[in-house]
């Protein structure tokens, strides 16, 4: 009886140590940084972005508010952040993975977080396809206008935006978001 217990004992521990069927199916989140470690310029391509070991990353994708470890990250010859290996690592699980992009994030008031890509910076947003990342779904939201409510002549905190299926929002706050793919091995 004992040594069954005892079995039993090892087998819970074990499964517990498993990595859900959810995360066995995940091939890509997607992470903030905080906003400490922005640059004044900041592009996919410069040192601005201060992704390094012991970095604290914000999980908006799949998993709301996971934080990530970065243990290591191996950037490109030409130190651009697209295509570099990323280590990551959380009190559950460990990560593997190559950031596939960079994005400029956008919390907006009524909940939703949109993501713009870095390219178009200091332009109009008008016209332009946002992804959603929160709550996540595979729609695009097209800016059909935008003011700026701050006349600074930049996107940014408190200018509103309309897009084309008629829903307007407020920006409350930008960050930069990374998306990393999961290369990690599932164990077999």
């Amino acid at each position: 009886m004992r040594h069954s217990l005892r079995f039993l004992f090892i087998l819970a521990v074990a499964a517990l140590l498993l990595p859900m069927s959810a995360d066995a199916q995940r091939s890509e989140i997607t992470v903030e940084l905080p906003p400490s470690l922005l640059g004044s310029d900041i592009s996919d391509t410069t040192e601005a972005l201060a992704i390094g070991r012991c970095t604290l990353l914000h999980e908006i994708y799949p998993e709301w508010c996971n934080y990530w470890h970065v243990v290591a990250v191996f950037r490109r010859f030409d130190n651009t952040l697209v295509g570099s290996e990323i280590f990551l690592e959380n009190d559950k699980e460990s990560l593997s993975g190559t950031i596939t992009g960079v994005y400029r994030q956008y919390h907006l008031d009524n909940g939703k977080i949109v993501e713009r890509d870095l390219s178009n910076e200091g332009e109009s947003p008008v016209g332009e396809d946002w992804g959603v990342v929160k709550p996540y779904s595979q729609e695009a939201l097209t800016v059909f206008s935008w003011t700026d409510n701050n006349k600074d002549g930049a996107l940014g905190d408190g200018d509103s935006l309309v897009f084309s299926d008629g829903t307007s929002a407020a920006i409350e706050t930008s960050r930069i978001g990374v998306k990393v793919s999961d290369n990690t091995v599932k164990g077999g």
